[in-house]
């Protein structure tokens, strides 16, 4: 009985943290509709990102914008999509999935046409990416979305990456 007990707190201690885990939804919400979901919110649009002339070894399409002194942007190497977030690469791959269509997944390129926002909430920020999946097409009406938690604290070790697509029809 006490084993029983024990394994069920612990379960829902575990389902509990996990809810806690994902950015609250007006974050998702401000990020999706390029506007503060509630009065709680402070959203910023940062400057667009440059071409980097000299790209990374095995990289091609590096996008690139200093903020705080530090690189934020993406790039592709070895045929694999990458953030950069505080001066550290970063796997798309590694992204958390939250896609509505089994198709889409987080191993699409950002589009250099991508709008970036920083998006505040009482202690926490995050940086949201909405990028369309394609330059043109029907795919430049579909947009992807990436919220990275704590991307403006340069001392973080490794960034919570998020990945939306809501379109279910995609």
């Amino acid at each position: 009985m006490y084993l029983k007990r024990l394994l069920m707190v612990c379960i829902l201690t575990f389902a509990n943290s996990l809810s806690f885990a994902n950015p609250p939804v007006e974050i998702i919400q401000s990020c999706k509709n390029m506007t503060a979901a509630n009065n709680s919110i402070v959203m910023a649009e940062l400057d667009g990102v440059g071409l980097n002339k000299t790209p990374d070894v095995n990289c091609r399409d590096q996008f690139e914008n200093k903020i705080n002194g530090h690189t934020y942007g993406w790039l592709t190497c070895d045929k694999k999509p990458y953030l950069i977030v505080a001066d550290k690469r970063i796997s798309l791959e590694s992204s958390t999935n939250f896609s509505v269509s089994p198709s889409i997944k987080p191993d699409t390129p950002i589009i250099q046409t991508a709008l970036w926002w920083r998006i505040d909430k009482a202690d926490k920020s995050y940086l949201c990416i909405m990028s369309p999946l394609s330059e043109n097409g029907a795919a430049a009406n579909a947009f992807q979305y990436f919220l990275i938690e704590d991307a403006f604290d340069v001392n973080q070790k490794s960034y919570d990456i998020y990945f939306y697509f809501f379109n279910k029809d995609f």
